[in-house]
């Protein structure tokens, strides 16, 4: 499931506005999952897909300390899920709030 989510946030650009809504259905496996792997790859799939619909959500995991394996890009790197939502709330919020 965790490549599920890595590849709706590769293409979110094309998938942001398909039908189901991609982020709804993160969001209702992210309430039945507790694997940080799985969830690391969702929070940051929904940073992707720019879901400010999902702000609380992200917020429960600020504090966790669970880690993951995540790819990004160039390599893959133990990531805390509190530093992936942080990162993706910090975006989430900016691109709503444009400055």
């Amino acid at each position: 499931r965790r490549y599920v989510a890595y590849g709706i946030g590769r293409i979110a650009e094309i998938v942001a506005d398909a039908y189901p809504n991609p982020a709804e259905k993160l969001l209702e496996v992210m309430d039945e999952l507790k694997n940080p792997d799985f969830l690391v790859y969702a929070i940051w799939a929904l940073g992707e897909l720019r879901a400010v619909e999902a702000v609380d959500v992200i917020t429960k995991f600020v504090d966790g300390d669970s880690t993951a394996r995540f790819y990004d890009g160039e390599g893959i790197k133990v990531v805390r899920i509190g530093d992936m939502a942080r990162r993706v709330l910090e975006s989430l919020i900016t691109s709503k709030h444009p400055v």
